[in-house]
């Protein structure tokens, strides 16, 4: 083994003259590893472990921008609905119920580990393989059981009140059905990918990052008014087959990618084990996508969904 001129040997490995490591590498026990990506550090096992403030909603975040696209539009209907989801009394209900479906009072026990925040309309897993004959719950019943994100929605949209003047329950449930909805337009909940597959609870770790980045990518596109003559379950359905066909190759192709191994832990039980994606280009810009295609299918959804209740 011979090292270039401007290297010198050590054992069995090749150094630089003139410091420890080469510029895109870090010393670290005696070795050189290549750098952690910004935003994380060397730990004491050698691996980068991610540093960020993980907590966030994007459902949250979806759904505003959904709004705006309604708001913005030359459509009457939606520009109405906008005025109504954006009173105070309403507005601060619906924000209350897309938080809580996640939260550990609200959330559906024991049915959320069964896949009720699934939907695969298109029957194809993240590989876009066909899901049906795989034996794991969350894909078989996203897509043919009683349990899925679609049931949930309808379930809470059939108790909304038929007025142009909601109560405070309405909104609140309205925006439980869309959380749902911005479940579905996420591609791991519409091909089934669950935080039990490998990698190991890649699925929550990429969901706790997004909204660390969403604000970079407002809703700057009008409405296109997709489906917007369809109904309600033909909108459901379209929204979860869109983000599986169009955004899961793409989305888990950039997440699984090869590279440096970080260690994160955004909160207790969830412990993620392998590529470090935070501030990754290529994730950040399929993410982005996902998000922009989530603005428009949700804009969809609250229009389908509130023309048969709060607008007459």
């Amino acid at each position: 083994m011979s090292c270039r001129s401007n290297e010198k040997r050590v054992l069995a490995r090749c150094y630089p003259k003139n410091g420890n490591c080469f510029p895109d590498r870090e010393f670290y026990g005696g070795l050189c590893y290549k750098k952690c990506p910004v935003g994380s550090r060397r730990s004491a096992g050698s691996t980068c472990v991610q540093s960020i403030r993980w907590r966030g909603n994007t459902h949250l975040w979806i759904v505003k921008r959904a709004l705006d696209l309604l708001k913005n539009s030359n459509d009457p209907i939606g520009q109405r609905i906008h005025s109504i989801m954006n009173k105070k009394s309403c507005r601060n209900k619906w924000e209350e119920g897309l938080w809580n479906e996640d939260d550990d009072n609200n959330k559906d026990k024991p049915l959320k580990s069964h896949g009720s925040h699934f939907f695969n309309a298109l029957g194809r897993d993240y590989k876009m393989a066909s899901a049906l004959p795989l034996k794991r719950t969350h894909l078989v019943e996203s897509r043919v059981g009683t349990q899925n994100a679609f049931k949930h929605m309808i379930d809470r949209i059939s108790v909304v009140s038929k007025t142009s003047n909601p109560s405070e329950g309405d909104c609140e449930m309205l925006d439980a059905a869309l959380h749902y909805v911005t479940d579905v337009t996420m591609p791991i909940h519409a091909n089934g990918f669950s935080g039990g597959q490998i990698p190991l609870m890649l699925h929550p770790v990429s969901e706790y990052y997004a909204p660390h980045i969403q604000s970079r990518f407002p809703a700057r596109a009008n409405w296109d008014r997709r489906w917007h003559t369809q109904s309600l379950s033909s909108v459901c359905g379209s929204i979860s087959r869109k983000s599986n066909a169009d955004h899961t190759s793409s989305l888990m192709c950039a997440l699984r990618n090869s590279g440096s191994i970080c260690w994160t832990t955004p909160e207790f039980g969830i412990n993620y084990k392998c590529y470090c994606f935070l501030n990754d280009p290529s994730v950040d810009e399929a993410i982005g996508r996902v998000l922009y295609n989530a603005y428009q299918s949700t804009a969809s959804c609250i229009y389908a969904a509130t023309k048969a209740t709060f607008y007459h």
